[in-house]
């Protein structure tokens, strides 16, 4: 058993495997669980193996892509690492046992604002208006545009009550009258689970990175859940 002086994940509570952290007399107390023990069932123990798994999935799909994992290691926040970080900001956020639009796949950066925010069954259809110089400036040339979609509610009993996919595009188009209009196209992986889903929540974040600190630009999250 350890007490963990320096939390860089917060005051994160729960199960990860055989890693527990729990919070004693003020303290975030850090210990490998044995292999033969009794899982707690009551509804808060419950929660918080839930949550803390939900949000250390989340991190997982955050991470896997390089331009937000730089975002969050270079991000002005408490902690060292992207991975712990993510959870860190998000397992706030989550909510009878499901992530909200409230969550988060980038820290808070230049607002986006949009016009037009819709999924099709092929497709998601986004509309960012430039009339703010912060986001014109990021976004008026070449920009990556993060997509992490969260299917829940499955139309029939699973194991898994949900999927979590992420991936990047490169926009390179130029506005029409400071507005993007994009159309990013579902790929048949994404569509085929999708499928499986009744629900869907999709953040939306975007970034421009040159390769020096300096010249990182990210915006907030924006997201919305939508009915399939």
């Amino acid at each position: 058993m350890a007490i963990e002086k320096r939390q860089t994940l917060g005051e994160v509570t729960g199960t990860l495997g055989n890693i527990v952290r729990r919070k004693r007399y003020g303290k975030i107390v850090v210990y490998i669980r044995s292999g033969k023990y009794r899982k707690s069932k009551s509804l808060e123990a419950k929660a918080g193996r839930n949550s803390f798994a939900l949000s250390v999935a989340l991190a997982r799909v955050v991470n896997s892509i390089s331009d937000l994992k730089q975002i969050w290691q270079l991000a002005n926040l408490e902690g060292v690492v992207a991975y712990n970080r993510i959870i860190k900001y998000n397992k706030q956020y989550i909510k009878d046992d499901s992530l909200t639009v409230n969550n988060i796949i980038t820290p808070k950066g230049i607002h986006l604002l949009l016009s037009e925010f819709k999924i099709t069954n092929d497709q998601i259809q986004l509309t960012i208006n430039l009339k703010e110089a912060p986001l014109n400036k990021l976004l008026h040339n070449s920009f990556n545009l993060h997509l992490v979609l969260y299917a829940f509610n499955p139309k029939v009993t699973m194991k898994k009550p949900y999927e979590l996919i992420g991936n990047s595009n490169l926009i390179e188009q130029e506005p029409i009258n400071n507005l993007h209009t994009l159309s990013i196209p579902l790929d048949t992986i994404i569509m085929q689970t999708l499928e499986q889903f009744s629900m869907v929540i999709c953040y939306v974040s975007a970034s421009k990175y040159n390769g020096k600190k300096k010249e990182l630009f990210w915006s907030s999250t924006v997201a919305r859940q939508f009915d399939l």
